[in-house]
């Protein structure tokens, strides 16, 4: 196996085995294997290794990859994970299967509208904050039960879960909280079977540990 496919599947071993410290099954954590800045041949070697879903960073960077990755259509979801202007909407719902990082609920009122134009169901996750750094986006948790009832209701998206970055710290204990706050979150909408999108290389074996459904990782099978 490629030293790409070797990265993955250490992943996945890591993933595995975090899992079971939290008393879960492996199975219900997927992986998300960033794909910015990575060309092409890397990217197939981890869809050979297992990789299922790709996320990339940019709509300006993916309009370049995904139309030459066409080969990969049906075997792999792309995914959006950072941030999106309104004005690249439109462009970016041809090019991805799904939103990962919709931070705003007049972000997702944008996406219905393209998405009843396309006469489909865009799925989404909404981005929380978490953590009390400035510099990031998302919805404060004390919005998100609110933001969540009024996106739920909106034809031509499918609200699928929710998102978030823990700080950036080499202490645990921030980051633990962070995730465990998007898990209490999750509990507090009522919606048990939501995707939680959360942990990258640096905390994922964290992330998992709190209940991460969907893990985002990139220099981790890259380098």
């Amino acid at each position: 196996m490629s030293r790409v496919g070797d990265n993955f599947r250490r992943v996945r071993e890591r993933i595995d085995q975090a899992a079971v410290r939290a008393g879960r099954e492996g199975r219900e954590v997927s992986i998300c294997a960033v794909t910015k800045r990575v060309g092409l041949p890397a990217i197939r070697e981890a869809v050979e290794a297992g990789a299922r879903i790709l996320g990339e960073n940019r709509v300006q960077e993916a309009g370049d990859k995904i139309p030459e990755a066409s080969d990969l259509a049906g075997r792999v979801q792309w995914h959006l994970i950072g941030p999106l202007q309104r004005n690249k909407a439109r462009r970016a719902v041809t090019l991805f299967d799904a939103f990962q990082a919709v931070h705003s609920v007049a972000l997702a009122r944008k996406l219905a509208d393209l998405g009843r134009e396309q006469g489909r169901e865009i799925p989404i996750l909404l981005e929380v904050l978490t953590s009390d750094e400035g510099t990031k986006a998302g919805l404060p948790i004390v919005e998100v039960p609110e933001a969540a009832a009024e996106v739920s209701e909106l034809n031509g998206l499918s609200l699928q879960g929710l998102m978030t970055m823990a700080p950036f710290t080499s202490e645990e204990g921030p980051v633990r909280s962070s995730f465990a706050a998007l898990r209490g979150l999750r509990e507090r909408c009522g919606k048990p079977d939501w995707e939680l999108s959360m942990g990258m290389t640096g905390d994922f074996e964290i992330a998992v540990e709190e209940g991460s459904t969907l893990v985002r990782i990139g220099t981790g099978i890259f380098g």
